[in-house]
């Protein structure tokens, strides 16, 4: 009868014991569900505004936008080249 009551006692212990773990392993889990989830929105949110930029800056690198940029800055388009001739010298001796 004695033994009966401590195995009886071990088991009640044993389940509380047990049921306890696995209330906190799934809180554990639940949380950490939600964290991946903010984590993976968090990641997608990043990756659009990576691709929003990506094109920004494709946009202004074109050669359009850089000619038409250049335009408002006060530079010309390049001409016909002068070349100097080589008759006379540059610059005369003292």
């Amino acid at each position: 009868m004695k033994t009966f009551t401590i195995i009886a006692s071990f088991l009640v212990v044993l389940t509380i014991t047990l049921g306890t773990a696995q209330v906190v392993l799934s809180n554990t889990l639940a949380t950490k569900g939600k964290e991946l989830g903010a984590s993976v929105i968090f990641a997608e949110q990043l990756q659009d505004e990576n691709d929003t930029l990506r094109a920004a800056v494709n946009t202004l690198r074109s050669m359009r936008t850089i000619a038409s940029r250049s335009g408002e800055l006060g530079f010309i388009a390049q001409g016909t080249p002068q070349i100097l001739s080589q008759d006379k010298p540059l610059a005369f001796r003292p």
